[in-house]
């Protein structure tokens, strides 16, 4: 097992809602006033993650990726477009 700590943080503009799924399961449901993280364990073969971001227009966040202990960590900055984002990432 891998520990996995995912957050998400608006930067810019209005985020109105995240949700985050690691493996298709619910990590993170929330308003998007604030960052928002979740700790946990994933397998060690590859885990699809998803994040889905409503806000209002071109507003913008941050989605943080740690796996203690390797080079990987991620720190990745997205745009809305129209009120949504999307992304799916594999680790």
């Amino acid at each position: 097992m891998r520990d996995l700590t995912i957050s998400l943080e608006p930067t810019m503009g209005t985020c109105n809602r995240f949700y985050a799924f690691v493996a298709s399961n619910r990590w993170i449901a929330a308003d998007g006033d604030r960052k928002r993280s979740k700790k946990g364990q994933i397998g060690t073969s590859q885990v699809k993650i998803t994040v889905r971001v409503f806000g209002i227009g071109e507003a913008q966040y941050k989605l943080g990726l740690d796996l203690p202990g390797t080079v990987d960590d991620q720190s990745l900055t997205f745009n809305l477009s129209g009120g949504y984002h999307e992304t799916e990432i594999l680790i």
